[in-house]
């Protein structure tokens, strides 16, 4: 099998376990705190769920999910190890000791090698990177910040609740207790040229995230983002335009960063547009070509 251009997170778990490992998505049904209801508040682009499964609407619990995320993981991948990835909402957003009950209860099956907890930089402070740290010499052990954009017009149209300041504030708590981090970005937001999108890669690659996960905006009905499209205020971005833009990041990021994520993962029954955004393996593909076509590679214009 020929080798990846950039540092995949597949390739980064088998370094460190010699097995397949997978990450099991989990709802603890935390809400955001930047959204008054399922429906109104949060980002313009948010969909019901939070960007997650939304188990905790059909009660299951966490042990629950657990339970059926393993025996599929087994079944799809073989996977012999997984990962334990409070994905859903704000996953911060609780009490520490609710946090910790949480977290026990997905960490108590055999099969876990890893805890992931995904939140906003706005909600996120000494204590909850504290208990995270607890986990760290157990289990493969990251924090997930939602940046999205590092320019502050495009975080104050897409009602993001918080600016780069607290971004830093966050991630440079967690660095200071060398809690690995992985950042989410999103291409193709209202009003952002190539060069503002890949100015926050730049940004990134200059603080040197540890990880980084690359998602396309895509528009889910009901939204506020819809109604934009609608309106005529807001165009997504074609397939080809994504995964040039997706080569030029690669490009420009440190050869060490993880690569978690380079497309998004839109529910289909919710997907207004792009319709390409529901072609993920595609996506992939064209990513994969593109890099062999052009001789590029992750890092190649990394300045250090």
């Amino acid at each position: 099998m020929e080798k990846k251009r950039y540092r995949s997170f597949n390739s980064y778990l088998r370094e460190l376990f010699q097995e397949r490992v997978q990450r099991v998505p989990l709802d603890a049904g935390l809400g955001c705190p930047h959204r008054k209801s399922l429906v109104e508040g949060g980002c313009i682009y948010c969909g019901p769920f939070g960007s997650g499964t939304g188990k905790s609407f059909q009660s299951l619990t966490i042990s629950q999910q657990m339970r059926e995320g393993i025996q599929a993981v087994k079944k799809r991948y073989r996977a012999a190890y997984v990962i334990a990835y409070f994905q859903s909402y704000t996953n911060t957003n609780a009490s520490i000791s609710l946090l910790r009950s949480l977290i026990d209860e997905a960490v108590s099956f055999e099969e876990v090698v890893g805890l992931f907890v995904s939140t906003r930089p706005d909600c996120l402070n000494k204590e909850v990177i504290e208990l995270l740290c607890e986990y760290k010499g157990r289990y493969l052990t990251w924090l997930e910040l939602g940046l999205q954009s590092i320019h502050e017009e495009t975080l104050r149209l897409i009602n993001r609740g918080h600016g780069l300041g607290e971004f830093e504030e966050g991630f440079m708590l967690a660095r200071s207790y060398n809690l690995p981090v992985c950042t989410h970005i999103i291409m193709g937001l209202p009003n952002e040229t190539e060069e503002m999108m890949l100015g926050t890669v730049e940004y990134l690659a200059k603080i040197k995230t540890d990880g980084i996960k690359i998602h396309n905006l895509y528009v889910l009905e009901g939204t506020r983002l819809w109604e934009m499209l609608k309106d005529g205020l807001y165009q997504p971005l074609d397939q080809e335009t994504y995964v040039d833009l997706v080569i030029k990041a690669l490009e420009l990021l440190p050869p060490d960063t993880v690569i978690m994520r380079l497309t998004g993962d839109p529910p289909p029954k919710t997907l207004f547009e792009p319709r390409w955004a529901s072609q993920k393996g595609k996506t992939l593909q064209k990513i994969e070509y593109a890099l062999k076509s052009l001789d590029t590679y992750q890092g190649k214009r990394w300045k250090k």
